[in-house]
């Protein structure tokens, strides 16, 4: 990730494997969210709409930190990385989450 804020030490980071795994938990955790969370706040904050919002942005990052970094990693992680966007929906079926 030449040129990036973080250099090298985000490839260093995605190459392990680990934070996609704790993005995909994080992507589990929304279900979650939204069915216990949500109805402590009163509906007009729409609070699941600011977490999901918030949710995104930081995914966003992470992947395109993954494709700037993408010559360095190994194939695998990768493909890590592309199943991260597609294992959550195969996990909740019928729970298509959107604010």
């Amino acid at each position: 990730m030449s040129g990036g804020p973080h250099g090298e030490s985000v490839c260093a980071v995605l190459a392990q494997g680990e934070i996609l795994d704790e993005a995909h938990e994080s992507v589990v955790q929304l279900a979650d969210i939204f069915d216990y969370v949500t109805p402590c706040f009163p509906e007009k904050y729409r609070i699941f709409r600011v977490i999901f919002k918030e949710y995104h942005q930081h995914l966003s990052y992470m992947l395109d930190c993954i494709g700037a970094c993408a010559e360095q990693l190994a194939n695998s992680d990768i493909l890590k990385a592309w199943s991260l966007t597609t294992r959550s929906h195969n996990d909740n079926p019928g729970r298509v989450l959107v604010p």
